[in-house]
């Protein structure tokens, strides 16, 4: 399995925001999946998130019916490029996606927000 240490791209993009706690984010991809591991601080235990759930894509047959969603992450794709597509993601679907890397604080505010944008 490839790993590849997102931490500092994540310090980058959200600073403060992010989840104190954190202390690791790694995209990991084997030739069949594609997995988020995070390790907080004073938490012995990895926590692995199987990407397939995020759809990229979505495939229809030949009468234009839908057929089936694509994963966003394809495990035949560069590692470096899936995973800048995750560090892509916007913040809101971010944190629909994937717990505890925001800090709660900058989730409530996020969500806040998004909410205002469907007014």
């Amino acid at each position: 399995m490839d790993k590849l240490e997102m931490l500092n791209s994540f310090k980058q993009r959200f600073q403060e925001n992010l989840n104190p706690s954190l202390q690791s984010i790694k995209y990991c991809q084997t030739v069949n999946s594609a997995i988020l591991e995070l390790q907080f601080l004073n938490d012995p235990e990895t926590k692995s998130i199987d990407l397939k759930f995020i759809g990229g894509e979505i495939t229809t047959n030949e009468d234009g019916s839908y057929e089936d969603m694509l994963p966003l992450f394809n495990p035949d794709a560069d590692i470096v490029d899936n995973a800048k597509l995750f560090l892509e993601l916007d913040d809101y679907s971010l944190i629909m996606c994937i717990d505890d890397v925001l800090s709660q604080e900058t989730i409530e505010h996020i969500v806040s927000r998004h909410e205002q944008t469907k007014k």
